[in-house]
């Protein structure tokens, strides 16, 4: 059997005591894979610099040391990231009553403005094709699933063959989605769903229904959302040079454009996301319960604002007076 990584130590009642302790409860359990990870990844930054400390003693400004810390050694998101689960664990130790008041209550934390890139229909066609030439099947396919269905990376990165269906109209994803409450309902084209199957079941062998179907080389899942993404980032580099900073999200972010472009309204892209941007005004704003019908109805737009959208990039690099500002004036 392979060696497993040793549990960290931490001093009784000390901040990192109560994090190993709360992750053996059932409200833990009780949270999503993805919420769960987001705590773990947060913790890697939080736990050598706050673990050790009596979770008693722990001060605002002993918070406001280690957030100017993050702000000067990560980005504005992933500072943002930790400091939100941070808030999270001590309000949990205050309601454990573990501490009578969570002192990160008044720590000022700005959510970052919610990005703007996207990737064009050429430029995700260059993507695939890139993948394809480096052998990487997986991430070919991981990169047209999400550009197609419009799913987030981590709905692509763990979709299993029991969410695959087939109707008359077609093969689509059905897959329920916890942290928005919605489901997924996303059609996607028969070579997209061949290829999907053949990964499912590598050498010929059988699909297993809950196991992921996008994996390492080694054949292992993915450990989580940036194993996943660090593989998209090396074609990503590849294709466009080490300058290039777009991530996975914003394949899904301009296929969202393209459906806004081609007149699909605000309704129906919901249902093609599978979230709240219906109601949610923010969120709306960062992608500019659903049904299949609704979903293939934004899938339908696509085409005409992707033609518009081409034609927008094809007039400005020719110095033409239709510029691209006119796609963000239509959204």
């Amino acid at each position: 059997m392979g060696r497993t990584e040793a549990e960290p130590r931490y001093p009784a009642g000390s901040l990192g005591s109560f994090w190993l302790k709360w992750r053996k409860t059932e409200s833990w359990r009780r949270k999503s894979a993805g919420t769960r990870e987001e705590f773990e990844r947060a913790w890697k930054r939080i736990g050598p610099e706050l673990g050790s400390k009596l979770i008693t003693r722990i001060t605002v400004n002993d918070l406001e040391r280690f957030q100017l810390k993050l702000e000067a050694e990560t980005t504005e998101y992933e500072r943002w990231r930790t400091i939100k689960k941070l808030r999270e664990l001590l309000n949990t130790a205050q309601t454990y009553g573990v501490i009578s008041k969570a002192p990160a209550a008044s720590l000022p934390n700005p959510q970052p403005r919610g990005r703007s890139q996207i990737f064009l229909a050429h430029e995700v066609v260059r993507l695939i094709k890139r993948a394809e030439a480096m052998g990487d099947e997986t991430m070919a396919a991981a990169i047209a699933l999400i550009w197609e269905t419009a799913v987030s990376p981590v709905d692509a990165r763990t979709l299993i063959p029991a969410e695959l269906f087939m109707s008359k109209q077609g093969p689509y994803i059905h897959r329920p989605r916890r942290k928005t409450q919605a489901e997924i309902y996303a059609p996607i084209p028969q070579a997209l769903y061949d290829t999907l199957m053949r990964l499912a079941a590598p050498d010929g062998a059988e699909a297993l229904p809950t196991a992921p179907i996008f994996r390492r080389p080694d054949g292992r899942p993915f450990t989580g959302p940036q194993d996943f993404a660090k593989r998209f980032s090396r074609i990503r580099k590849a294709e466009f040079g080490k300058s290039e900073s777009r991530k996975m999200l914003d394949l899904r972010r301009g296929a969202n454009i393209e459906m806004t472009v081609g007149g699909a309204d605000r309704k129906d892209r919901a249902s093609a996301l599978a979230n709240a941007m219906d109601t949610d005004d923010r969120l709306h704003l960062t992608y500019t319960p659903p049904t299949l019908e609704a979903a293939r109805r934004a899938q339908k737009s696509r085409a005409a604002g992707r033609k518009y959208m081409e034609q927008a990039r094809t007039h400005e690099e020719q110095d033409s007076e239709t510029p691209v500002s006119e796609i963000r004036r239509r959204v």
